[in-house]
């Protein structure tokens, strides 16, 4: 509810033809051509960011620990840092450990691979 309304009231939906351009451009994108021409998005992270002035905090860390790409998981307030290997990641967790909530370390695997569970 709240942050759906929140991104109504502040109009940042969009319409099914610039969702569609969008789909168009991530299609067969590498990595870095996902972070590096922007396509890497949350539609509702302007509105958790109204919501929950903390969002910019937990993004902030993000980003002062090296991610190369921080923004919003779904509707907030969870956070997503990308890093470029599993060890600046690691180093990026042992960094804001001692935030509350503590962050969770994963990693990701080839499509097909299993289970997804946090990296050791």
């Amino acid at each position: 509810g709240a942050v759906y309304a929140e991104a109504d009231r502040l109009g940042l939906t969009r319409g099914a033809g610039a969702l569609a351009a969008a789909l168009a451009r991530v299609a067969g994108a590498s990595q870095e051509e996902l972070l590096t021409a922007g396509l890497v998005h949350n539609d509702l992270q302007d509105a958790a960011r109204s919501l929950c002035p903390g969002v910019d905090d937990a993004l902030d860390a993000l980003r002062a620990t090296g991610a190369g790409h921080a923004l919003v998981s779904g509707s907030g307030p969870t956070c997503v840092g990308l890093f470029s290997d599993l060890e600046e990641a690691r180093d990026a967790a042992r960094q804001l450990a001692a935030r509350r909530p503590a962050p969770i370390l994963t990693a990701t695997v080839p499509a097909g691979s299993g289970a997804v569970r946090p990296a050791p």
